[in-house]
C-alpha cells in the first residue's frame, strides 16, 4: 500500500469533508482552545478520546507524543499510551475473510486451532493466537480493510490545517509541519506493508542471533501476506508490567535491550522506531522478547 503526498495532486473538494469533520470533533473537545495557551489546554482524558474518535492516522500520531515525555506533562503520557492496545476489535467473520482471501485457504486449514479473541488490537492490525497443524503455536497479526482510502483522506485534511495554522500563525512555519506530515504518511506507508515487516523479521534475527538474552519470533512464510503475518508467538509479559512484579530482575532486562540497541544502530545499520512498553516483552525465562517491526529503519 502507497499514501501518496503531493500537494499538487491534492483538492479542497476531496478533503473538506473530512476536513470539517476534525474541526467539529477538535471543538467539541475543547482542543482548538488550547492554541491560547497551556491555562486553555483541555484535560487528558479529552486529548485521547479525541485522537481515539479521529482514527487511524491521529491514534498514530498521538503514540508518537506517548513518547515523548520531553514535551508533555505525565498526565498527558499516561492517558496517551492507553492508545497502544486498547482498540474497538474486528469482528471474527472480518478476521476470517481476511485470512482466507488473502492467504487462498480456509483458516481450518491454515491453522489447527484459533483463538477468535484478539491478544491486542492496535491501530493497523490485530492480533491472534493460533496453532500451526503442527503443533507450533504462532501469532497472527491481521490488517484492518480501508486502511490507504483512510490515510490518504487524513494526509489530505491534515494538509490544508497546517496551511490554515501556519497562515493564521506564522511562527508555526519554524516546526517546518509539512515535512513531519510526509514522514508521517511515509512511516504508516511502511507500517502497513506487511511484507516489509516479515523482511525486517529476517533481518533483525539474524543481526542479533548472537544476543543470548534476547528472542525475536520467526515469520511463518506460507501464512503470511502483504497484510497477514504469522510469527512465533511470544509467551511473556510487557516489560513495564514485568517490572512491577519484578523490579530485581529489571537491570538484566534494560542491559540486554541496550545492548541490542546499540549492536542493531551503530553495528548494524538497523534500528527499531517504535520501541514503546507493547511491542518489548519478558518471557518466563528472563529474555526479552523484541515484538512489531512494522517501523523500522
Amino acid at each position: 500500500m502507497t499514501v501518496l503526498f503531493d500537494p499538487e495532486k491534492r483538492n479542497l473538494l476531496r478533503s473538506a469533508p473530512r476536513l470539517m469533520q476534525i474541526l467539529r470533533v477538535l471543538s467539541r473537545h475543547k482542543i482548538l482552545g488550547a492554541l491560547r495557551g497551556k491555562r486553555h489546554w483541555p484535560p487528558p482524558k479529552e486529548v485521547r478520546e479525541t485522537f481515539e474518535e479521529l482514527g487511524l492516522t491521529f491514534i498514530k500520531f498521538g503514540q508518537v507524543l506517548a513518547m515523548r515525555r520531553d514535551l508533555l506533562p505525565d498526565a498527558y503520557i499516561d492517558e496517551l499510551e492507553l492508545l497502544h492496545d486498547q482498540l474497538p476489535a474486528m469482528s471474527m467473520n472480518m478476521v476470517r475473510a481476511r485470512i482466507e482471501f488473502e492467504l487462498g485457504n480456509s483458516l481450518n486449514n491454515l491453522f489447527s486451532e484459533f483463538n477468535e479473541t484478539p491478544l491486542a488490537t492496535a491501530t493497523i492490525a490485530q492480533v491472534h493466537k493460533a496453532t500451526l497443524h503442527d503443533g507450533r503455536h504462532v501469532a497472527v497479526k491481521v490488517q484492518r480493510p480501508g486502511l490507504e482510502r483512510i490515510i490518504s483522506k487524513d494526509i489530505a485534511a491534515l494538509e490544508y490545517l497546517i496551511t490554515l495554522a501556519e497562515g493564521i500563525a506564522p511562527r508555526l512555519r519554524a516546526l517546518d509541519l509539512p515535512v513531519v506530515l510526509q514522514e508521517l504518511a511515509d512511516s504508516l506507508n511502511r507500517e502497513t506493508d506487511f511484507g516489509r515487516e516479515a523482511r525486517s523479521i529476517v533481518l533483525f534475527r539474524a543481526a542479533l542471533a548472537n544476543i543470548p538474552d534476547l528472542w525475536i519470533p520467526d515469520v511463518v512464510e506460507e501464512c503470511s501476506s502483504g497484510v497477514v503475518l504469522t510469527m512465533d508467538y511470544s509467551d511473556g509479559e510487557r516489560v513495564d508490567s514485568y517490572a512491577i512484579l519484578h523490579p530485581e530482575a529489571m537491570p538484566k532486562a534494560i542491559d540486554t535491550l541496550v545492548k541490542l540497541m546499540l549492536q542493531t544502530i551503530f553495528e548494524e545499520g538497523l534500528f527499531h522506531a517504535d520501541p514503546h512498553p507493547g511491542n518489548v516483552f519478558v518471557l518466563p525465562d528472563g529474555r526479552l522478547s523484541l515484538l512489531d517491526f512494522g517501523m523500522t529503519g
